[in-house]
């Protein structure tokens, strides 16, 4: 899925390193299927990628040890992608690993 946004092969091996490649590849696939932009999906990959950097940093190495802020009770760790209803932009960035 990957190679349908990206051109060089250096790109989506440095995705595919990611520890946080499965749930990226997870939301692409989604964000494909509703046809959403090549930029927009790209635009995503990139933070999201950057922001598995910036967590790997501080030690997490695991989807299931990221946690909500406390900004946001009502975060669930339950996928919407799983419902096939578009998550909230400030909910898409916890859940949809989860499906």
């Amino acid at each position: 899925m990957f190679e349908h946004y990206f051109v060089r092969p250096t790109t989506v091996d440095r995705i595919r390193a990611s520890w946080m490649s499965t749930g990226i590849e997870q939301y692409v696939r989604w964000l494909h299927e509703r046809r959403y932009e090549r930029a927009y999906v790209v635009s995503r990959v990139q933070i999201l990628f950057h922001f598995g950097e910036f967590a790997h940093q501080r030690g997490v190495d695991s989807i299931d040890q990221l946690e909500c802020p406390p900004r946001q009770p009502q975060c669930n760790r339950r996928s919407s992608v799983a419902s096939g209803t578009a998550p909230s932009l400030s909910a898409a960035s916890w859940n949809f690993f989860n499906e």
